[in-house]
């Protein structure tokens, strides 16, 4: 069995919730996910017979942990142009996302507003993103942003736009 580790995603979780660790609850139960976490990560790569990584960093922090495992680092290659949504077609067809979220409660709306400022300006115009859920009726500052407020059947609707 091969362990691919392409980041070492407890250290990355920890990073995101050391600003919430004082809390007192939250902090505990994070804190108890990272260390959860932490060992599914390494309890898995023990088991693997060689780890394969996509950095140097990553190759160091696993042979430190287990120095007797065959280890390689294959960085990515990226000699072709990277484009997200690029179609082969001239005219590319629509490519619709959904978010389905209750507005009215503020990490919802946090989470919605990180992606409409952070990512949505950055992808080509043929990515819409519909928006279901109490709340999203409002919503249509952008051509590419559909609000469908609450819906009883998200299946019905989906065929609808």
């Amino acid at each position: 069995m091969l362990y691919i580790a392409h980041n070492i995603e407890y250290t990355l979780y920890r990073h995101q919730i050391a600003k919430h660790l004082s809390i007192p609850l939250l902090g505990r139960l994070l804190a108890n996910d990272a260390n959860k976490l932490e060992g599914f990560e390494l309890g898995y790569a023990r088991r693997c017979s060689g780890i394969v990584t996509v950095s140097t960093l990553d190759e160091g922090f696993f042979a430190e942990r287990f120095p007797r495992l065959p280890m390689i680092t294959i960085s990515p290659s990226y000699a072709y142009p990277v484009s997200l949504g690029r179609s082969m077609c001239a005219e590319p067809s629509p490519l619709r996302l959904a978010f389905l979220r209750y507005l009215q409660w503020w990490p919802n709306r946090r989470d919605l507003t990180w992606f409409l400022e952070q990512v949505l300006p950055k992808v080509p115009d043929h990515i819409h993103l519909h928006v279901y859920g109490k709340g999203s009726e409002d919503l249509g500052a952008d051509s590419r942003l559909i609000g469908h407020g609450y819906v009883n059947d998200i299946q019905v609707s989906t065929r609808r736009s």
